[in-house]
C-alpha cells in the first residue's frame, strides 16, 4: 500500500505543478504481455523443477507543448513447483536492483509464488525552443555502442543471454539532453542508487558524434562513486559494423579496464540473410583463474548489476537465421576463456500475427561442474540445463 501511496503521490504532484497537463493530450494505452515456461532438468546445483514466469505491462504518454509525461506500469508473477526452483537471471528480469524511487514492492512473497510490481517508466520531459531535453524520473538511459558485452553502459546493460529484450528496465535519473548540430549530441546524467553497500552517485556528461565515416562516443564522470571515462567508436567496413567500446575505472585504489572489439553483419546464403554478430570482452572486474569465481560473484560490480559475465576473458558469438518469413533460427554463444565453459541457447521464433510471437528454446551450459569439495569449477558448467517456450502479444 505505501508503494501506491508514494506513486500517487509522486504522479499528483507532477501533475499539479505543471498545469499543462490537465489538458494534456493521451496518447492510446498500450500493453504487453509475456509467458515463459520453463522445464529444469536437475544439475549439480538443484532439482529437477518447473517454473512459470508471466509478466503483464501497460504503458501510455501525455504530451502538452513542451511537456510530455510518460508512464509504464508491470507486474510480474514466478511461480515454481519446487521452493528451489531455477530460474535463469535473464529471464527472472535483471541481475541487479540499485531502483532509487520507491516505485515497486512485493504483492505477494511465498515458497513457491513471487508476485511482484513496479512503476517501470514515470518520467516527466520539458523541452525549450533550442531543442534541449530536460527528463526527470525512471526513463529508459543507455549509453552502449557494442550490441551484446556492453561494459561501458553505466546504467542497467542486458543480460546478454537474455531471450526477450522488448523493453529495458527504466532508471531514476535526472537526465539533460542537447543537439549543438544534426550529427552531434551532448547528455549530462545524474543518477543516484541505493545497493547492498550503501547509497552511491553516477554523475556523467557524455558527448557523440559523426566525423567523416566514423561513429563516436564518449563519457567522463564518476560511476557508482568512482572516477570513470569511456569510449567508444562504429565504422562500417565492407557492409560490417566494426565496433568497440572501452572503459578506464579507478575502483578500491587500482585501475581497472574494460573493453569490448566485435564485428556484426549478414551474408547471403540460400537467398535469406545469415546475421552474425562476434564480440571478444576483456573486463578488469571479472576473474582470470576459477579460483576467483566466487569472489567475483559476490563483488561490488557484480551485486550491482553491472557484470555481464563473470570471466575476465568472454567471447560471444550470436547467429539468427530466417528459415520461412515467419520462422527464424538463432543461437547465442557465451564461451569464457578463462575456464573453458560455454553457455549456449538455440532458439526457434514464430511469429504468429503481427502482435503475436512464439519462442522455444534452451539454456545449455557446457564445461566443468563441482570440485570435490563442492565449489563451482567454472562459471557455466554447473548450470542446469533449462528449457523454455514463450508466447509475447502486443496490444
Amino acid at each position: 500500500m505505501k508503494l501506491w501511496w508514494r506513486a500517487g503521490g509522486l504522479c499528483l504532484a507532477t501533475v499539479t505543478s505543471h498545469v499543462p497537463f490537465l489538458e494534456a493530450q493521451l496518447q492510446d494505452i498500450r500493453g504487453y504481455i509475456l509467458n515463459v515456461s520453463v522445464p529444469t532438468l536437475s544439475g549439480p546445483l538443484n532439482s529437477e523443477s518447473f517454473s512459470n514466469l508471466s509478466r503483464f505491462r501497460l504503458m501510455t504518454r501525455a504530451t502538452a507543448g513542451p511537456a510530455s509525461f510518460e508512464i509504464a506500469y508491470e507486474h510480474l508473477t514466478t511461480y515454481s513447483s519446487t521452493s528451489r526452483g531455477v530460474v535463469p537471471s535473464a529471464l527472472a528480469g535483471g541481475t541487479g536492483n540499485t531502483d532509487w524511487l520507491p516505485l515497486q514492492g512485493n504483492l505477494h512473497e511465498g515458497s513457491h509464488l513471487s508476485w511482484r510490481h513496479k512503476l517501470d517508466r514515470l518520467a516527466l520531459s520539458i523541452t525549450d525552443a533550442a531543442g534541449t531535453e530536460l527528463t526527470l524520473g525512471r526513463q529508459t538511459l543507455s549509453w552502449a555502442t557494442t550490441l551484446i558485452l556492453t561494459p561501458a553502459d553505466p546504467f542497467v546493460p542486458f543480460d546478454p543471454a537474455d531471450p526477450f529484450r522488448e523493453y529495458r528496465a527504466g532508471v531514476d535519473a535526472i537526465r539533460v539532453h542537447y543537439f549543438p548540430g544534426p550529427l552531434s549530441e551532448l547528455e549530462f546524467a545524474l543518477r543516484p542508487s541505493k545497493t547492498a553497500f550503501g547509497n552511491t552517485l553516477t554523475a556523467l556528461g557524455r558527448g557523440h558524434a559523426v566525423v567523416e565515416s566514423w561513429e563516436l562516443a564518449a563519457w567522463l564522470g564518476v560511476v557508482h562513486d568512482e572516477a570513470a571515462a569511456s569510449f567508444g567508436f562504429t565504422k562500417t567496413l565492407l557492409g560490417a559494423a566494426l565496433r568497440g567500446e572501452s572503459t578506464v575505472r579507478r575502483s578500491e585504489d587500482r585501475t581497472v579496464l574494460r573493453f569490448v572489439i566485435g564485428i556484426d553483419g549478414g551474408i547471403s546464403i540460400g537467398g535469406k540473410n545469415l546475421y552474425t554478430v562476434i564480440e571478444y570482452r576483456r573486463d578488469g572486474f571479472g576473474f582470470s583463474s576459477v579460483d576467483g569465481l566466487l569472489q567475483t560473484a559476490m563483488s561490488k560490480p557484480a551485486r550491482r548489476g553491472e557484470l555481464q559475465a563473470l570471466g575476465r576473458d568472454v567471447v560471444a558469438l550470436q547467429t539468427q537465421y530466417p528459415l520461412h518469413p515467419l520462422i527464424s533460427v538463432q543461437q547465442l554463444s557465451l564461451v569464457n576463456l578463462n575456464d573453458g565453459s560455454v553457455l549456449f541457447t538455440p532458439s526457434l521464433a514464430y511469429s504468429a500475427r503481427d502482435n503475436l510471437s512464439v519462442n522455444v528454446g534452451a539454456f545449455l551450459g557446457v564445461g566443468p561442474n563441482l570440485t570435490p569439495e563442492g565449489i563451482p569449477a567454472s562459471e557455466f558448467g554447473p548450470l542446469p540445463t533449462t528449457g523454455f517456450a514463450s508466447l509475447s502479444a502486443y496490444f
